[in-house]
Parts: structure tokens; C-alpha cells; sequence
């Protein structure tokens, strides 16, 4: 009989216990929707307050899983989010690996918000973004890799960098004290990166903490106007001064990729043109448009996967702008600013999009005499990306 009693109290005490925990699980999750839910709503009356460059480039907040803490100066609430048109971020270098992303809002006792920038990169392919138990103040142990923070309301930020999840300390003429500029752009089959236009510059900051930054610049901060607007068409806002953009993105609404047989689909694109810097027989620089009037042919197969995605002709027409833009890149890395001819750039270009274009999609070719029997797309550009026609 004691036995039978015993069982039945440990029973009894077990299923309270179960009911408590599920019980405060509930409610912690409870919690964190509603906090969640608070913070979205702030952001969604006041996001319009602020011109950095980031909010142009979130594709979807991932509110439902937003990592609520308690930091130092407030509630924290961290939102993880991706990049539009699969744009990535590293140095222009291409030396920072495995970006991470989220937005990071720190409510103070007045129930005001501060917006900062977080950007993650990792030594560690298989980091997960999402982990409800990682967070700015709550680092893993064993994170290897650098922090990025901005804060968006002005122009301050700081970069750190982790050893085992321990924050590297450096001397003020170490590496981590220089300016370190982040970008976003793509990076293409061979394992480059293009690196499309500037985020901001960072220095090395004393500490950890949002409130106490270091210092960020450019990438269009704070809710003042961005001195851009006042640099004329074809320029952008840059290290305090308008510089020319040489390149502007092909935008992929360019080209409209149709079926012609069963396993392949082709876009006709006209008048593709971009500008390049040449010198004359007297060394001055002279402005040179390298045109193709005619229509050049994109082939794709249709039967292939981008990433763990099968291609659509939304996917190519972005993938193709893309290395588009690359080819011209390559042109102008080489004889920018040289003594050469306008024939010698022209093939020059033709070679190396026909080299890229198979890197970038398996199979795809570029057609220079385009004969396809189709309506031939005119070639547009865009001021900072390709776009998303997907």
C-alpha cells in the first residue's frame, strides 16, 4: 500500500510540474509575440524616418522569429531578415564570408526605440540566423568572426571581432582600428565577388556596447536627407563628395526570356551600351560609349536549378543582369582609364561575356548574331541594383 501511495504522489507531482513548465512556456512565448508584435508596430509608423541605406534591401523582416532579451539598456529585440534579389555582404575585397542579418531594437524605460544595423559574419557555414538563444548580448562560445553594428538614427557605429566567442582586443594601430567599407553585390561562379555599391565604413570600436559605438560612414544614415540628392544625375554621394558612377546596373527587366524549345529559352536584348573612360593621344580622358545596336541573343537552359531553386525565367533574366554587369565590370577594370580603342574594348567585352554567362548558369550560352525569329527587349539600367523580376 505505501508503495502504491508513493507511485501516486510522484504521479501527481509529476504532472504539476509538466503542467507549470508547459504552463510558463506558454507564457513566455506569449510574451515574446506580444513584445514582438509592439515593436512592429513602432517600426511600421516611424521606418519612414530614416534613410539607411539597409531598409532599401530588406526583403521580409522575420518577425516571428525575433529574439527578445533583456540588454543593458533596455528590452532588446532582434529581427533576422535576408537581403532582396539574393544580394550578399562582405568587404569590397571579398574577404568576409557567410553573411547574417538582422535589425536589432533597444527599448528604453520610456518606452522610446533605438534602431541598429547587425551584420554577421562567420567562419561557420552552418550558423544559424534563427537561433533563439544567440543574440548581441548572449555570443556563442565558440563563434569565430567579425560584428558590424550601425546605429540608424545617426552616424555611429563599431566593428568587433570574436576568438572563440571572446572579444578580440587590438592595439589602435592594428588592423581592426583601419576603416573596414562593407558592400553589397553578388558573387559569381568562380568564387569573386562584385561588390555593386557601399553600405558604410566602419572603424574599430572600444566596445561591444550599441550605445557607445565607434564611428560609420556612408551608406546613407540618419534621418536627415542624404547629401545624394544634391550630387547631379550619374553621381552618387561618396566619402564626402560626388563621385561618377561609371557603371549603372543592367536592370533585369531587360530581358524577357521566352521558351523556344522544350529544354531552352532565349532573351533578345538591343542597344546595350556603357561608358568607359579611354585616353587620347594626348593622355587626356575622354568618354567613350561602347554600343551593341543590334540584338544580342541569352540562352538558358530550362531544365537546370540556381541555388536549391529551379530556374524560371525571372531567375535568369536576374542572373543575367547580373553577369552582364560583371563583363562590363571586367572591361572597365582593364582598360578604364588606358590608351586603347573602342574596337579592342568592344571585343574585349564580347569575350568575356561569353565567359561568364556559363559560369553564372550551367549551360548558357551568348549569341553576338542573335537570328531568332523574336521581339527583341530594349536594354535598360538601374541606379543601384539589378532588380528582382522574379
Amino acid at each position: 500500500m505505501k508503495r502504491f501511495t508513493f507511485i501516486k504522489v510522484f504521479l501527481i507531482f509529476s504532472f504539476i510540474f509538466l503542467t507549470t513548465n508547459c504552463s510558463t512556456e506558454e507564457i513566455n512565448k506569449q510574451n515574446i509575440a506580444q513584445s514582438s508584435s509592439e515593436t512592429k508596430i513602432w517600426f511600421e509608423s516611424h521606418k519612414n524616418d530614416y534613410n539607411a541605406t539597409v531598409l532599401q534591401y530588406i526583403k521580409e523582416l522575420q518577425w516571428e522569429n525575433a529574439i527578445i532579451t533583456n540588454g543593458e539598456n533596455g528590452q532588446v529585440t532582434e529581427v533576422p531578415f535576408l537581403l532582396k534579389n539574393d544580394l550578399s555582404a562582405t568587404s569590397k575585397e571579398g574577404d568576409l564570408y557567410n553573411d547574417h542579418h538582422r535589425l536589432m531594437f533597444v527599448k528604453n524605460e520610456d518606452e522610446e526605440f533605438k534602431i541598429f544595423y547587425i551584420q554577421i559574419f562567420t567562419k561557420d557555414k552552418n550558423y544559424n540566423n534563427l537561433d533563439q538563444n544567440v543574440s548581441y548580448y548572449n555570443i556563442e562560445d565558440n563563434f569565430d568572426g567579425e560584428v558590424f553594428v550601425q546605429e540608424l538614427s545617426s552616424s555611429k557605429g563599431t566593428r568587433l571581432e570574436f576568438a572563440d566567442g571572446k572579444k578580440v582586443q587590438h592595439s589602435v594601430t592594428a588592423k581592426m582600428q583601419e576603416m573596414a567599407c562593407l558592400y553589397y553585390g553578388y558573387w559569381d561562379g568562380s568564387g569573386k565577388f562584385n561588390p555593386l555599391y557601399e553600405v558604410a565604413c566602419y572603424s574599430g570600436g572600444p566596445t561591444g556596447n550599441p550605445e557607445t559605438p565607434g564611428t560609420v560612414y556612408g551608406g546613407g544614415t540618419g534621418t536627415t536627407p542624404h547629401p545624394s540628392t544634391s550630387c547631379p544625375e550619374g553621381y552618387v554621394y561618396k566619402f564626402e563628395e560626388c563621385v561618377l558612377i561609371e557603371l549603372p546596373p543592367p536592370s533585369c527587366e531587360s530581358f524577357n526570356f521566352v521558351k523556344t524549345t522544350g529544354l531552352w529559352q532565349v532573351a533578345l536584348v538591343k542597344n546595350v551600351r556603357f561608358k568607359v573612360f579611354l585616353l587620347n593621344d594626348k593622355g587626356v580622358e575622354i568618354l567613350h560609349w561602347i554600343d551593341f545596336p543590334k540584338p544580342i541573343a541569352f540562352g538558358t537552359p530550362t531544365n537546370i536549378q540556381m541555388g536549391d531553386t529551379d530556374i524560371t525565367p525571372g531567375l535568369a533574366a536576374n542572373a543575367s543582369a547580373r553577369v552582364l554587369q560583371r563583363s562590363m565590370q571586367d572591361v572597365i577594370d582593364k582598360y578604364g582609364h588606358t590608351r586603347t580603342s573602342d574596337l579592342t574594348v568592344s571585343l574585349y567585352f564580347e569575350e568575356r561575356l561569353k565567359h561568364n554567362y556559363p559560369l553564372s548558369i550551367p549551360g548558357a550560352r551568348v549569341n553576338f548574331n542573335a537570328v531568332d525569329n523574336m521581339v527583341a527587349t530594349e536594354y535598360k539600367t538601374n541606379l543601384w541594383t539589378a532588380g528582382d523580376c522574379n
